[in-house]
């Protein structure tokens, strides 16, 4: 059990991780993607050729519009990682709430090896005392 626990343990850090870097990826693409639209739109006036400015000015929305779509897709997809990893991380705190009920089941079987032994060392020690009271006695006579 110690073994799936480990590999589980594993296996969710490495998800935590890949989720993280899902997300980071689609804020980079967001970002690059919005100072691009930016810079497109601040040049188009800098376009002198009329038909020229007329196509990018009729490019840019169209290209916002497919840009959009293609970034809701990603974001359903990273929406989609959060009850995924979620349910991973609820195995794996079940599988480590059972590896510790069997540890503290190992504990009774320890307390009872614990008990017998100071058992039997409470019978050495008092025999120790009764041998110590007797010699102590035997020679307060003298």
């Amino acid at each position: 059990m110690e073994d799936v626990y480990n590999n589980l343990r594993d296996q969710l850090e490495t998800s935590k991780d890949s989720a993280a870097s899902v997300s980071q990826r689609i804020n980079k693409v967001e970002a690059v993607a919005n100072a691009l639209f930016l810079e497109w739109g601040s040049q188009i006036d800098m376009i002198s050729s009329a038909k020229l400015k007329r196509d990018s000015q009729r490019k840019l929305p169209e290209i916002k519009r497919k840009y959009a779509s293609v970034l809701v897709s990603m974001r359903k997809v990273e929406k989609n990682i959060a009850p995924v990893l979620i349910n991973l991380q609820d195995n794996f705190l079940v599988l480590k709430h059972n590896l510790n009920a069997n540890a503290i089941g190992a504990f009774q079987g320890e307390f009872n090896s614990i008990k017998q032994d100071a058992g039997s060392l409470i019978k050495v020690m008092n025999t120790a005392i009764a041998q110590s009271d007797e010699f102590i006695k035997s020679n307060k006579g003298e």
